[in-house]
């Protein structure tokens, strides 16, 4: 297979370049064999998880906190509406009160006067 062939599908300058060297899975050092393993690739991968649950507790710990806000908001709502309600109760009782009695000293002059 030389480079004068016709058949030949590529030269030597070719084969010896590094990218046709990685596109045909062609390793470009004899190291490292096969069966060796980066420690850092294991380290990278635990940094990956470990950021992938960092990030499942933020968004947790974000909607607990929308939550807990929306609950506060609704409560604060819901207190001053049944604050107004007491107030507007014991304004009509108190009025009641004054009503009855008047009612019951008109009761007591007009019995006097009979």
């Amino acid at each position: 297979m030389s480079s004068k062939d016709p058949d030949s599908i590529v030269d030597k300058a070719t084969v010896r370049s590094p990218s046709f060297l990685l596109l045909n899975n062609i390793p470009l050092f004899p190291f490292p064999p096969r069966n060796f393993q980066i420690p850092i690739t294991n380290r990278a991968i635990r940094l990956t998880n470990r950021q992938s649950i960092d990030n499942a507790n933020a968004d947790v710990s974000a909607a607990v906190e929308e939550l807990l806000n929306t609950l506060s908001n609704r409560f604060a709502s819901v207190s001053s509406e049944i604050f107004a309600k007491m107030d507007e109760m014991s304004r009509r009782l108190d009025n009641l009160e004054a009503a009855l009695q008047e009612t019951k000293a008109n009761e007591g002059s007009g019995s006097t006067k009979s």
